[in-house]
């Protein structure tokens, strides 16, 4: 019984009234549908994007709500994406996001770039549960080709939804 149990010393996030909510997790890599050692995942043949950092981190409110980070930096070498399959982006949710929630209940900040120039991006429902689609400001879905520079990729988004 001794290995079912991690006792910890308690910190100002636990007692009366405290529920980890300033809590920041590590959401971990290849989770949820994306490819062992990422966030991505795509359906097609396309190549998809390698990104040398990685992080993505959320803290989660007791009312349901989850502020999301995700950033994906290349700065030289790996491997650059082509084609034109769509990207999902695996995110720590359940499958609410997809059923329960819609899309316009997001609050959602985000750049990517691909050798130099920084263009926004929008939320857009993917219809999976536990995966986000993303869409560039011309509301085309972020795809493999839109990181086809062989050094310079990378997305930062900042999202805020109803978890569950």
């Amino acid at each position: 019984m001794a290995d079912y149990w991690t006792i910890q010393t308690l910190n100002n996030a636990d007692g009366i009234n405290r529920y980890h909510e300033q809590t920041v997790f590590t959401f971990p890599t290849g989770q949820n549908g994306a490819d062992s050692g990422g966030y991505i995942f795509q359906t097609g043949a396309s190549t998809l994007p390698t990104f040398a950092t990685q992080a993505c981190y959320y803290t989660l409110q007791r009312d349901g709500k989850m502020s999301l980070a995700i950033n994906l930096t290349n700065n030289a070498g790996g491997t650059a994406g082509s084609g034109a399959d769509v990207l999902y982006f695996a995110i720590p949710a359940s499958s609410k996001i997809s059923t329960d929630y819609s899309v316009a209940s997001m609050n959602m900040n985000g750049y990517y770039r691909n050798g130099g120039t920084w263009l926004g991006l929008i939320a857009e429902a993917s219809g999976v549960a536990m995966l986000l689609r993303i869409a560039t400001a011309a509301q085309a879905l972020l795809n493999s080709g839109n990181f086809s520079d062989t050094d310079d990729r990378r997305v930062r988004v900042v999202i805020d939804y109803k978890a569950f």
